[in-house]
């Protein structure tokens, strides 16, 4: 989470291809462009572009990553969002009482060098909550081989719409670790709530 002036805010989740120290490397060169360009890009997408470029001329398309990367505007109260390849944003809508999946997105950063992205756009009213998250949550597996599924963390965050942002995330992870049971979790979990108090 990144604040970027006294009206806007960068969030961004990514989940780096392998392990070790070739995906660290991957991570930093993130870390440091994204940092680097926040302030003085017109919107998601030239970010994400930009991203895209450095990681590709660096490693070749040898290493990607998929990712999530929003700008929140406190006050048009609007999130501005390009997903690069990453799982869907899940949105509490109060008003509708559902769910909504937001999952249109362009490649991972990384792949290919200048790839072109898009912005999406939505509202975030009294009472919605974003959810970002990483495919370890809803891939992890339980003793009888079954995964945990996007749908089991739809119906949780139905669940706890009520609670604290803060308990959102801890009764998500209770859920999945009471799922899996005494099977070793293969993949890291990485969760990310934001909820607009009423």
């Amino acid at each position: 989470v990144i604040k970027i002036d006294n009206n806007r805010y960068g969030i961004v989740i990514v989940d780096i291809s392998g392990h070790g120290s070739s995906a660290a490397i991957v991570m930093s060169v993130i870390s440091f462009v994204v940092h680097s360009v926040i302030e003085r890009v017109k919107d998601t997408a030239e970010l994400v572009t930009i991203l895209n470029n450095h990681i590709f001329e660096r490693l070749g398309g040898e290493k990607y990553a998929t990712g999530i990367f929003l700008i929140y505007d406190t006050k048009k109260e609007v999130f501005q969002y390009t997903n690069a390849g990453h799982c869907a944003i899940l949105v509490y809508n109060k008003k509708q009482d559902k769910i909504i999946e937001l999952s249109k997105g362009g490649a991972p950063v990384g792949v290919m060098e200048n790839l072109r992205y898009e912005k999406e756009t939505f509202k975030f009213n009294k009472g919605d909550i974003v959810l970002l998250e990483t495919d370890g949550v809803y891939e992890t597996m339980n003793e009888n081989d079954k995964l945990f599924t996007m749908e089991r963390v739809k119906q949780l965050l139905l669940n706890y719409k009520d609670k604290r942002v803060k308990e959102i995330n801890q009764y998500i992870l209770m859920d999945i670790a009471k799922f899996r049971g005494q099977v070793h979790q293969n993949d890291d979990i990485t969760l990310v709530s934001l909820k607009k108090e009423e």
